[in-house]
């Protein structure tokens, strides 16, 4: 059965835009040359999933349509938002990544004892110590482009400044000690199972983001765990209902930047974006309806 929804990639440009004209979408004349060009250069497969939410009307046949007034341009808007929006997470996550990595270096080094080699010391660690190594030496070689003189000239400040999301969510999982783990948590305010899992999501997060993926209304298969008493003024932000959006995401990076940057104003910069694209749904981001009056994101917020 045909539809509005999903892209036929082997038609041409052309025949995309008669087919979705076809389904109701209004593409004036004089904006078909540029349509075509975002078709060629996107691809309809993935510039489908920016129109599919707009086809919420079926016809007699139970074909999916655009509603009246549904225009090629709501298209690009819902491109180019979820494009930003991939851009601000990207650089928030960043934030998080380097932080983190500071902290997992400089406890182990210094508070629990480890001294510059303390990645060296399977007592710190779980089962995965020997792997989570091996790949964090060979991401180390590969960033430096050197070879090491010896394991036990290279320090664990070092080391971290070569991980990725991916190597940071691993190690900071494998501290043996839930207390060293909840030190370095304190940072920031929060329960050590919560940034455990915290990381290990923002590392998914980070993928999409860097594979430019869709993520303003992409159903997450890998959920966050959300802080439940520590600190006790985030707990109201959370839409606990729609785990699967990426509300609850942007509520944690938001508390997470205020945190450690307050000066960044990141979580200023994102209600700026969603303020600039107002007709983006945020129901389908998993935006609770009173999620404006909510204190995160109503006021100051309260830091740990």
């Amino acid at each position: 059965m045909d539809c509005a929804g999903p892209a036929v990639p082997d038609r041409s440009a052309g025949e995309q835009i008669n087919r979705l004209t076809q389904f109701g979408m209004n593409i004036p004349e004089d904006a078909r040359e540029n349509a075509a060009l975002l078709l060629r250069h996107t691809g309809p497969i993935r510039l489908s999933e920016y129109w599919q939410p707009l086809a919420t009307e079926t016809d007699a046949d139970g074909n999916g349509r655009f509603p009246v007034g549904t225009a090629f341009s709501d298209v690009v808007e819902l491109y180019i938002f979820d494009h930003k929006l991939r851009l601000l997470v990207f650089d928030a996550i960043a934030h998080v990544e380097v932080s983190i990595r500071s902290h997992w270096a400089s406890y182990l080094a210094q508070a629990a004892g480890g001294g510059a080699q303390a990645y060296m010391n399977p007592e710190l660690f779980n089962d995965e110590y020997a792997g989570a190594l091996t790949t964090t030496i060979e991401a180390y070689l590969r960033k430096f482009k050197k070879k090491a003189k010896g394991l036990d000239t290279l320090s664990i400040y070092e080391l971290a400044d070569s991980m990725s999301m991916g190597h940071i969510s691993r190690w900071y999982a494998n501290i043996k000690s839930p207390g060293i783990r909840q030190a370095v948590a304190n940072h920031y305010g929060v329960d050590e199972k919560a940034l455990t899992t915290l990381l290990h999501h923002l590392t998914y997060i980070r993928n999409i983001c860097a594979h430019h993926g869709r993520l303003w209304n992409l159903n997450l298969t890998v959920h966050l765990e959300l802080p439940r008493n520590k600190p006790q003024s985030l707990a109201p932000n959370f839409n606990r209902h729609n785990r699967h959006k990426i509300y609850n995401t942007l509520a944690m990076l938001a508390y997470m930047l205020d945190v450690m940057h307050p000066f960044l104003d990141w979580r200023g910069r994102l209600l700026a974006l969603l303020d600039e694209y107002g007709s983006v749904p945020k129901g389908q981001m998993g935006f609770p309806g009173d999620w404006r009056s909510r204190p995160l994101w109503s006021a100051a917020p309260s830091f740990p």
